[in-house]
């Protein structure tokens, strides 16, 4: 892979919201493996993209 696409696949993530990107073929068996989201292997990560409560002092 060409450096100039990975650099688009990684800004195309980071403008989807997403936690990853698959940039070769390997990755994408690995990540086709694990069979399931990102968050149901780490859960603290659903709540990361809600605005954070104000904090009180």
């Amino acid at each position: 892979m060409a450096p100039a696409d990975l650099v688009t696949k990684v800004y195309d993530a980071v403008e989807a919201d997403e936690y990853g990107v698959i940039g070769d073929d390997l990755t994408a068996q690995v990540e086709a493996a694990l069979s399931g989201p990102v968050e149901a292997l780490y859960p603290e990560l659903r709540d990361t993209r809600t605005p954070l409560a104000a904090v009180e002092e």
